[in-house]
């Protein structure tokens, strides 16, 4: 890192970045504190402090004889995507071991926030593979699991569809999970062939389980995060209902 005077204010825009980045990504909230810790501590001469939840950071930076520095940031929109939480650890690792100037890692910040991980092509062959696999890891045939391939692949694109609605997380998942059952329903009624309906069914909801919601609700509370790990734990657990009560109304429509 260049030697230059350390400016207090934008040490503390490159931590609430970071941190924010992590946690729309899907980090643990004493993950996010930890990264936001380790930044904070190359301003000299200072003490700061952090309380992260799962929507939201506030971070304080107390300098002797100067008022203290709060910034709040409100946590809008979150995702799952490890490979973002892998990078911005990377970028506070160098940081700290001064390899890399304020400057640069504002700029890299700036670019992470924008970045996409994967097109929507790519996400959706995640999706109807993730679906048709899981259809017959639970005991579907392979004739399912065709079938479901194509169910997975309309849910792709009806997530995508619906990203781009003001819906909320738990009606989306609810209009989802029943419109891949009533899918399921009709390609077991109308093809006159061997398919397992309840397999289709099981696979294709797979990729809206929040079971990487639920493992961070575990490791906050084990961590003694409480009010962030029952807020993760509330959110896995209205999404599963969500699911539940789309595939049921899906059994009575079709």
């Amino acid at each position: 890192m260049k030697s230059r005077k350390l400016d207090g204010y934008q040490i503390m825009d490159i931590a609430i970045k970071a941190g924010a980045i992590m946690l729309e990504n899907g980090a643990e909230t004493y993950r996010v504190e930890d990264t936001i810790h380790h930044i904070l501590k190359l301003y000299p001469h200072s003490e700061s402090s952090s309380f992260v939840v799962a929507t939201g950071i506030i971070v304080t930076l107390y300098e002797k004889e100067k008022q203290p520095l709060t910034v709040v940031k409100r946590i809008r929109r979150r995702n799952v995507n490890l490979n973002m939480i892998y990078k911005v650890n990377s970028l506070s690792r160098k940081l700290c071991a001064k390899e890399m100037t304020l400057d640069e890692a504002q700029q890299q910040l700036r670019f992470l926030h924008f970045e996409k991980q994967y097109g929507a092509i790519l996400n959706a062959v995640g999706v109807f593979g993730v679906s048709s696999s899981f259809t017959v890891l639970v005991g579907g045939t392979l004739l399912d699991a065709v079938f479901t391939l194509f169910i997975g692949c309309f849910l792709a694109i009806l997530l995508v569809g619906l990203e781009a609605t003001k819906i909320t997380k738990f009606f989306r998942t609810l209009l989802s999970a029943a419109m891949v059952t009533i899918l399921a329903r009709i390609f077991a009624d109308l093809f006159p062939i061997n398919l397992h309906d309840d397999q289709m069914i099981i696979g294709s909801i797979m990729p809206l389980l929040p079971g990487m919601v639920f493992t961070n609700a575990i490791r906050d509370i084990l961590y003694g995060d409480y009010t962030a790990g029952l807020a993760r734990m509330t959110e896995a657990v209205l999404i599963a209902a969500a699911v539940a009560l789309g595939v049921g109304i899906g059994i009575f429509i079709g």
